[in-house]
């Protein structure tokens, strides 16, 4: 928090909050991509929390993860979220004899990570460290892969269903004019 507070303290903000309300156009790609992201997550927390599922901010963490602006980059991201995930899981596993440390682990190779790939292995340990005293070993890691590849193909499939709707409407609004 000291280092972000130091490396921000002296940018200059030209927007307010307000700014951000004013901007808002659903007529514009960045519009849909807030509804989009919008909608998936708190629909995904939604549902795992109606199902009585634990750790719903998985699902939530997983979908804001995949869904990017472009619809184009969402399925690499989504195959990434599901198999880094997975070799985190491994990883954990083979190091469960280091079970104290592996939180922190997870933390400084998160920290140490230049890409999304291995920041994912790398966060998956802090999520596990925590949930396997609670769920178990096995437990935490089935939660884990299953909320993460279950959320990043939610993710896939309202981004098709989002963009059908947009379209049509967008066709819809340009048979009026």
């Amino acid at each position: 928090m000291v280092i972000f507070y130091k490396n921000q303290k002296n940018r200059p903000y030209r927007r307010t909050f307000l700014d951000l309300f004013r901007e808002f156009d659903l007529q514009s790609a960045r519009g849909r991509w807030y509804l989009k992201l919008t909608l998936i997550v708190s629909t995904a927390m939604l549902g795992m929390n109606l199902l009585g599922l634990p750790r719903a901010m998985w699902a939530g963490i997983a979908c804001m993860s995949v869904c990017l602006p472009f619809s184009g980059d969402m399925k690499p991201r989504a195959k990434t979220r599901g198999m880094y995930n997975i070799l985190g899981c491994a990883v954990f596993v083979a190091l469960y004899s280091l079970h104290p440390y592996l939180g922190i682990l997870g933390g400084i190779g998160v920290g140490y990570s230049a890409g999304y790939a291995w920041q994912t292995v790398f966060n998956t340990f802090g999520a596990l460290y925590i949930a396997s005293g609670i769920f178990g070993l096995a437990g935490a890691v089935v939660l884990r892969i299953g909320m993460n590849v279950g959320a990043a193909c939610y993710t896939m499939l309202c981004d098709r269903i989002l963009n059908r709707l947009f379209g049509r409407e967008m066709k819809r609004r340009e048979s009026y004019v």
